[in-house]
């Protein structure tokens, strides 16, 4: 596996797949699949979980953009790719729209938090953000 489809498709893959192979596994093996998904259900969890999405979906929308820009690109191979000041820029804009959108949202369940991230946007608008995320 290289490239754009590298481990954390895997991984994303792997875990769609979760309720589907505990069926299938010794009483072991669920056990421990139970207790991950038990960990799954605490808000801390889901709040770090929901972070660290929102940050890798921002950083690769700072990135598609930075990518284009003169000061931010370096070559290799004969094609221009983000230099090692850009994925800095990216990160540290990145973390700074998290923590601006999180901080607003102290006190406030996460379901209800993510109702209103992503309801203006719709199904198409999450279907957009997914291909600009994984495609660029």
């Amino acid at each position: 596996m290289n490239g754009k489809w590298g481990k954390w498709n895997v991984i994303v893959f792997t875990l769609a797949l979760l309720p589907a192979a505990t069926a299938q596994l010794p009483t072991t093996a669920r056990n421990v699949f139970r207790s991950f998904y038990s960990y799954l259900q605490n808000e801390f969890v889901i709040f770090f979980l929901t972070f660290l999405l929102f940050f890798m979906l921002f950083y690769s929308i700072y990135a598609a953009l930075a990518q284009r820009l003169k000061i931010f690109q370096s070559e290799h191979g004969g094609h221009a790719t983000l230099s090692k000041p850009g994925k800095t820029f990216c990160v540290a804009i990145s973390l700074l729209t998290c923590f601006s959108l999180f901080y607003m949202t102290r006190g406030r369940p996460m379901r209800q938090m993510l109702e209103d991230f992503l309801g203006p946007f719709g199904v198409f608008g999450g279907v957009v953000l997914a291909l600009m995320t994984f495609l660029f």
